[in-house]
């Protein structure tokens, strides 16, 4: 039985692959969290608990030792609060804490698991305008960019070289419990949707289901390592994202949101966050076999569009 502990498992994406993995069994599952009760919510008795924190910490250094796989998705939301400074600091630090804490549990554990999934950004690549890239991109410019470069580069080289380490470098996963597609359905619905900006800006979305799987894909595919884009592999940007949405739920996209109130109103988070985009193609997924759930972003939002209530992860 292979044993997986992942941290930040109580998230979007986490609560989405610990299920799946529950599926496909048989595993056994740690999940680190700082609230039991949130863990046995959302998952009852299916996994085990480990007391999450970044300070050094025996006790869940050791329940690493006999896993076969940790996966890294902790960290504090992007979106989840103005920008400030104070905020912007906790959104990186809350990274690199996490990624730290593994670094000190590696010296401590005599078997550092074989396999070392972490989360990261399709941020890193900055605002790429109509330029695409794959994994081999350079790092971009900007606030963001500097967060996930910083997160992938503070893991320790010794587990780099002893354990094979992914990072995920995610873009939009579309889903209707969480992220930006629950933020602009209400506005859509009303007919006051729109595009952002000049909507050129690219928009690397990935469906829910894909993010997940190709997760899975990786884990059982030894030969992959490093960085991996997950994003679909049909390029889109905000005008054609706006412009599906709204063809979807049978409304107009008629509202464009001007850059310049953008940047008066969000700051360096709307710049970053609604105005800078990136184009990242799929390059090492597809390399190494994977096969897209939804090959279009149509396919993907009219799929999370009509999930039914009970269907949805929160």
């Amino acid at each position: 039985m292979k044993r997986i502990f992942i941290s930040g498992g109580t998230g979007l994406i986490g609560t989405h692959l610990i299920r799946e993995l529950l599926k496909t069994g048989p595993v056994s599952i740690i999940v680190a969290s700082r609230s039991p009760e949130k863990v046995r919510r959302k998952f009852g008795n299916s996994v085990q608990f480990a007391f999450w924190n970044e300070e050094k910490n025996l006790v869940w250094f050791r329940q690493l030792e006999s896993c076969d796989a940790v996966i890294n998705l902790a960290g504090e939301s992007i979106a989840g609060s103005w920008w400030s400074r104070a905020y912007k600091e906790k959104i990186l630090h809350s990274r690199l804490r996490a990624v730290q804490a593994f670094n000190d549990a590696f010296q401590v554990v005599r078997h550092f698991p074989p396999l070392y999934i972490q989360a990261s950004a399709a941020g890193y690549y900055g605002h790429t305008g109509s330029s695409s890239v794959d994994e081999n991109g350079e790092v971009g410019r900007g606030f963001l960019a500097d967060v996930a470069y910083a997160w992938e580069n503070v893991l320790d080289m010794e587990i780099q070289n002893k354990s094979r380490v992914v990072f995920l470098r995610t873009g939009l996963v579309l889903s209707r419990s969480a992220g930006i597609l629950p933020k602009m359905l209400l506005p859509f619905r009303l007919g006051l949707g729109g595009p952002i900006g000049d909507g050129r800006q690219g928009l690397p979305w990935i469906s829910i289901e894909d993010e997940i799987a190709a997760i899975l894909h990786i884990m059982k595919t030894p030969q992959i390592h490093g960085a991996v884009n997950l994003a679909g592999p049909e390029a889109a940007d905000m005008n054609t994202f706006a412009r599906t949405l709204a063809r979807i739920l049978h409304r107009p996209a008629v509202f464009r949101i001007p850059g310049p109130l953008v940047r008066l109103i969000g700051g360096e988070m709307g710049r970053e966050l609604l105005l800078a985009g990136q184009n990242i193609k799929p390059a090492k997924l597809l390399e190494h076999g994977y096969r897209f759930v939804f090959t279009s972003l149509e396919q993907a939002l009219r799929h999370e569009l009509n999930r039914k209530p009970e269907q949805l992860f929160r």
